[in-house]
């Protein structure tokens, strides 16, 4: 039976988490990729919100805002044009520039989940969180709200300045009537483009996850998709009427028995599962707070997945995870210390160096009945426990790759400082975590 590259490496992940000092997550294959990401990580959310930000100030629908990003300013000339052609001229320019925009966008995006997820799934996953946390879900969804036959046949072109027109031979005059020759294009192949990449970005943001899914029946996703049916184009409809069957058994059976051949085209177009109860599988039993126990879980193993490994390469922080959920303070990974401490007089062993970076010191040796204390960890990281003859120490919980605890020190009994005959002075204290 096929098993898919996510379900393998989530389950690697699991049996690390379970046992982290047994099982070795091996060398990182340093793919592009993978450098891109670890560039990223750390404001990966300011650049999602960046990118969406873009695009809304591109989508056709949208009016022009103080505070939104002025994606024009390369476009428009110092002077205003004097002639009407010239308007025409700079008004296609306009529109055309906005396609662009939007179809780069649009395709960064797209290749950005998909080599993310080939990459590894929780790479992927942190991404498409913070898309929807971004409200990309319904910026798409505004996007698709329009007249969509006239968005995909816009012609925003003007064919003798185009390429390779543009450089073949003698350029006419820019008239009213030299602008339309040579213009045959049944559609703007731009824009169906665009609509295809949001399409399949939505896709990917939202299969198998039943709260973003309600997030589309929430949003009234399934008459703007039903609309957007009536572009006579076969991929642009397979990846609407994926989107239509993933929600279609929480849109209730009156919708399904007045969307009759909507359904008939989800099952005569889109691949199915032997056990797929997509149009009749009613979930009554599943509340809204169970999608939202799902989600919550997915995001511990992604921070799980980024703190392991790549916490200790953003020297402890990671500006770009949010909501670490965990009992302690997290700000270093557990490494050993700097220094050693040296023995002392009398078969005492000398306190611990302290530790880099959460590191817990390692207590000196001595021949004594108790060691000292373990020195200081770094920042956010354990002391080290030297308890035992001759100085024998642990480390704890700020081993490699371990999140660290802050030390905590106990004061020690009277008949406990008598009968260990230390020859100190001091108070004695010993640290644990």
């Amino acid at each position: 039976m096929y098993v898919s590259l996510a379900d393998v490496q989530i389950r690697r992940e699991e049996e690390i988490n379970r046992n982290p000092l047994s099982t070795s997550e091996g060398e990182i294959a340093l793919t592009p990729t993978e450098i891109l990401y670890q560039a990223m990580l750390p404001n990966l959310s300011q650049y999602m919100i960046s990118l969406l930000k873009i695009l809304l100030a591109a989508a056709p629908t949208s009016k022009a805002k103080t505070e939104s990003i002025n994606i024009m300013a390369d476009v428009l000339p110092e002077d205003m044009p004097m002639t009407v052609t010239q308007s025409t001229k700079l008004g296609i320019d306009v529109s055309r520039h906005k396609e662009i925009t939007v179809k780069a966008v649009s395709a960064i995006l797209l290749l950005y989940l998909k080599h993310f997820k080939i990459n590894h799934i929780y790479q992927f996953e942190f991404m498409s969180q913070h898309l929807v946390f971004a409200n990309c879900i319904p910026l798409v969804l505004k996007f698709f709200n329009q007249d969509i036959m006239s968005y995909v046949g816009s012609k925003n072109v003007i064919p003798i300045m185009d390429f390779p027109a543009c450089v073949i031979g003698e350029q006419p005059e820019l008239t009213s009537e030299t602008m339309i020759i040579g213009d045959s294009a049944p559609y703007s192949w731009r824009n169906v483009f665009s609509c295809i990449n949001l399409l399949r970005i939505l896709n990917k943001l939202t299969k198998w996850k039943h709260s973003r899914i309600m997030m589309l029946v929430v949003f009234k996703s399934a008459p703007i998709l039903k609309r957007t049916l009536k572009v006579r184009h076969a991929l642009m409809q397979l990846y609407v009427l994926k989107l239509l069957k993933m929600q279609t058994k929480y849109l209730g059976r009156q919708w399904r028995k007045s969307n009759m051949k909507t359904i008939s085209a989800i099952y005569a177009k889109v691949r199915h599962r032997l056990n797929d109860d997509w149009a009749f599988g009613n979930d009554l039993d599943a509340r809204p707070w169970d999608f939202q126990a799902e989600e919550c879980a997915l995001k511990s193993g992604v921070d799980r997945f980024n703190n392991r490994r790549y916490l200790q390469a953003h020297n402890g922080i990671l500006a770009g995870i949010e909501g670490l959920d965990y009992d302690d303070p997290i700000e270093a990974i557990g490494g050993f210390g700097n220094t050693t401490g040296a023995g002392g007089p009398g078969g005492v062993g000398g306190g611990g160096g302290d530790g880099v970076n959460g590191g817990a010191g390692t207590g000196g040796t001595g021949a004594g009945m108790l060691a000292a204390n373990g020195g200081h960890g770094g920042a956010g990281g354990g002391g080290g426990t030297n308890v035992g003859m001759g100085g024998v120490n642990e480390r704890g919980n700020a081993c490699y790759g371990g999140l660290s605890r802050k030390a905590e020190e106990i004061e020690l009994s009277e008949e406990f400082k008598q009968n260990s005959n230390c020859g100190c002075n001091r108070k004695c204290t010993t640290t644990i975590l």
